[in-house]
């Protein structure tokens, strides 16, 4: 290989042409600088004697010649032309032996004369300015790679789908990225195609102008009245929210409707562990906060934090709700304080749910947050929005379907199974549905009904101090008759589908035939270790795990993920809510939690006295569930 790029030449050397080994060769511009470009126009002919030239890059050359040679070239196969601002492709660069190019086509009888060279199998178009791809494109059978990022592409033909080659599709930064919905951008090639090429024939657009909003907060600061008076604009006291209730908040702006998929989450702290598996990206997010109330040391902190890990940039409202008229003193929150800690906040409001203080003020917030959420203008083609308003149809008399019911639905309005598996996902970020289709059992059943499998898994939660008392988290299948009481709702052959929901939210794991343990009901009173163990800091390996802010259920999604190493002495599983002792043949651990105002950590410790074998082993599966956990937060 011989670069010379940017090295200040006027003219190309005659030695060079006596290089007949050579394979590749940069005589352009990598990059335009004031200085040191290379500024020849013409490249000689003699560049024919280089024979065993497999690659050539001219990129940033401006009105180079191109000799006949080039498009003579036995062994040309990858061509550089970047930069060159053809206002013609030259004929003597269609070589068509070549099988790669990078070029910028402004036009599409630029492009044309790209597709003459019919070997070609990486087509790099990145910058170009042309609009639309032409038909020819489709005739480059060998086609496996077609770039067109950071270009001005729109449209592509129906062509495109006779490329059975073509595996690599790359839009990033165009515009007819911004018309997919973002589900459909990591398809596979094929299906992504033809999605656009099924939007592109239909004469209308299709928004369903519908989004997601999340109300989080402590327990009875007003969420479930706050949500009445936004959607109804009554005011009705109601008792503490069991789990997630979803609502549905049709509204207007600029005589468009649009529909907002509302979820009031429990403010209790036994759900807090379970929320964040229901944060979505996308969304939008209000906190409620008692304006009477005294903050517990980072109660705020916690749920914006929260919000920020699961929900990344999604905008927050803060509402300090009980600002009723005849209240004196109110407990307020810095404005600007939180805005430099959290920017995703747009606006923090004094509100009163009773005497509907501000309420008109945040309604008109919510629409115009909620109307302009990403998610909510994304285009859809018609066979999407037909299985959309099929689904709602079902869901006013079934609370789940098969997912092979799904599909037949998909398939009535020619939508294959994996254009479908996209569709599922951008209704399950919506809040319409949930469909776990990454999870081998759980992707058999699409849930119409989401209140149908949160409400399942709470109603566990809640039985804490009623079916499960004193059963320090251990559930038997005898006991769910008596938990989920409407067997029409219920019915018994859904209950081992709704345990491996809580088995994949990291909520319960099975400890025998029929016996399970919820984590989140664990005794939070720490056991003793037994005596025959060491555990002390001198005997042991030991790992500390610092946090900033910790989320909830870290050391109960622990406790699942690690489950089959947790030690069991007496018949007794060494476990509680804020730790675990664990077991892996001659090796023994401990991993415990410390979660208070001056510290937040998880200690683990590993005893040297076992075979070394066994403490790496048990170290590792301890790291590996722990950073698991941690990524994920």
């Amino acid at each position: 290989m011989l670069d010379i790029s940017n090295c200040g030449v006027e003219q190309l050397p005659a030695e060079l042409w006596s290089l007949q080994s050579l394979k590749a060769l940069f005589i352009g511009n990598w990059i335009t600088l004031e200085e040191n470009n290379n500024t020849f126009t013409e490249i000689p002919e003699e560049i024919s004697n280089l024979v065993n030239l497999e690659a050539l890059s001219i990129c940033n050359l401006k009105n180079v010649k191109i000799p006949k040679a080039i498009k003579n070239m036995p062994k040309l196969a990858y061509l550089d032309c970047f930069g060159c601002d053809f206002s013609s492709i030259p004929d003597n660069l269609i070589n068509k032996g070549v099988r790669a190019i990078g070029i910028e086509c402004d036009t599409r009888e630029q492009l044309r004369q790209v597709c003459r060279m019919k070997k070609l199998e990486e087509i790099f178009l990145t910058g170009s300015k042309l609009d639309c791809l032409p038909d020819e494109i489709g005739e480059l059978k060998k086609l496996r790679t077609l770039y067109l990022s950071n270009s001005l592409i729109e449209t592509i033909p129906e062509t495109l789908l006779e490329l059975k080659s073509l595996k690599n599709f790359i839009i990033t930064d165009t515009p007819l990225e911004d018309k997919i919905p973002k589900e459909m951008r990591n398809q596979k090639t094929y299906n992504l195609i033809s999605y656009i090429c099924k939007q592109q024939q239909q004469e209308g657009n299709y928004f369903f102008n519908e989004s997601k909003m999340i109300i989080v907060g402590q327990g009875s600061v007003g969420k479930s009245c706050l949500l009445e008076r936004v959607t109804s604009g009554k005011y009705e006291e109601k008792e503490s929210t069991e789990g997630i209730d979803v609502k549905k908040w049709t509204y207007n702006v600029d005589e468009k409707e649009y529909t907002l998929n509302i979820w009031d989450f429990g403010g209790q702290e036994i759900y807090h562990s379970t929320h964040q598996f229901f944060l979505t990206k996308r969304s939008l997010y209000v906190f409620v906060w008692d304006a009477r109330a005294e903050e517990e040391y980072g109660r705020i902190d916690y749920w914006l934090k929260t919000i920020e890990s699961f929900a990344e940039d999604s905008p927050i409202i803060i509402c300090i709700n009980k600002c009723d008229k005849n209240v004196t003193r109110i407990n307020r929150i810095d404005f600007k304080e939180y805005k430099e800690k959290y920017p995703q906040i747009t606006m923090i409001l004094d509100i009163s749910c009773k005497d509907n203080v501000n309420i008109p003020r945040l309604k008109g917030l919510i629409k115009k947050l909620a109307s302009n959420l990403p998610i909510t203008k994304e285009r859809w083609i018609k066979s999407w929005y037909d299985v959309r308003m099929e689904i709602e149809h079902l869901s006013e008399t079934k609370k789940y379907i098969t997912y092979e019911e799904y599909v037949k639905i998909c398939k009535k309005y020619s939508i294959k199974r994996e254009e479908g598996n996209s569709l599922s996902k951008y209704l399950h970020d919506l809040g319409v549905i949930l469909h776990y289709q990454d999870d081998p059992y759980l992707k058999s059943i699409v849930i119409l009904s989401p209140e149908w499998a949160t409400s399942a898994v709470y109603k566990i939660l809640d039985s804490q101090e009623t079916v499960l008392k004193k059963r320090n988290g251990v559930l038997h299948l005898e006991d769910l008759p008596n938990i989920w009481k409407n067997k029409k709702i219920y019915p018994e052959d859904k209950y081992i589908f709704l345990l491996k929901i809580m088995e994949k939210f990291q909520l319960c794991f099975e400890i025998a035939n029929g016996r399970y343990l919820v984590a989140e009901l664990l005794e939070n009173t720490s056991i003793d270790y037994p005596k025959q163990w060491d555990l002390s800091a001198n005997a042991c390996i030991s790992i500390i795990y610092c946090y900033d802010f910790m989320p909830a259920g870290v050391m109960t999604r622990f406790i699942v993920k690690i489950h089959q190493y947790i030690a069991n002495v007496n018949g007794k599983d060494m476990c509680w809510r804020k730790g675990v002792y664990l077991k892996h043949k001659t090796a023994y651990a401990s991993v415990i939690m410390k979660d208070t105002i001056s510290e937040k950590k998880i200690e683990v410790k590993v005893n040297k006295n076992g075979e070394s074998i066994h403490q790496r082993e048990l170290l590792f599966a301890i790291r590996k569930a722990l950073n698991e956990i941690n990524d994920y937060v």
